[in-house]
């Protein structure tokens, strides 16, 4: 059994005790370059490098420049805030009704 920091004990311990759910996974527009989870998002270009050096530690990560991020509502909330990115405006189709 695997054991938390407070001394209780958890019945699965190779599992995260918070499973990451996915399907609350929203998708953004890009509006300057940011990085997240070691990928660089840039907005939509065509003559984007393969890498680029990360903010932080300034080794060489890839770079995704299709303008398009995909985040929980959680790390969107400081990027929305600070102009970053901005929400992504869905087409929906319109059905003709009978």
């Amino acid at each position: 059994m695997g054991k938390w920091g407070n001394g209780t004990f958890y019945p699965f311990p190779l599992f995260p005790r918070f499973p990451l759910c996915e399907e609350n996974m929203a998708k953004f527009k890009v509006l300057t370059p940011v990085e997240h989870n070691e990928t660089h998002y840039w907005p939509e270009q065509d003559k984007a490098p393969k890498e680029s050096p990360s903010f932080g530690h300034g080794q060489a990560i890839p770079v995704d420049a299709s303008g398009v991020i995909e985040l929980s509502d959680e790390h969107a909330k400081p990027l929305l805030v600070g102009g970053a990115i901005a929400p992504l405006k869905v087409k929906v189709e319109k059905t003709d009704r009978k």
